[in-house]
């Protein structure tokens, strides 16, 4: 269930409503990836570079490709 809170103020420039609300704390994981892979696409060429954490490359890959037209 959702709680709100109202709060209606009024200023020389007119009213103003100002809502509120609890939020429960929620448990959030984080798991950082190992590996990555990423691609570079050109007009002749497919590129293909595999990572690892830290962004060191492990295996790099070119394809002749046409990719345009």
């Amino acid at each position: 269930m959702v709680h709100l809170c109202y709060r209606f103020l009024r200023d020389k420039k007119g009213w103003r409503v100002y809502i509120s609300t609890e939020v429960q704390e929620s448990k959030i994981e984080i798991i950082e990836a190992q590996r990555a892979i990423g691609v570079d696409i050109n007009a002749h060429l497919l590129a293909v570079v595999e990572m690892v954490s830290k962004k060191n490359p492990i295996n790099k890959h070119r394809i002749n490709v046409q990719t345009s037209g």
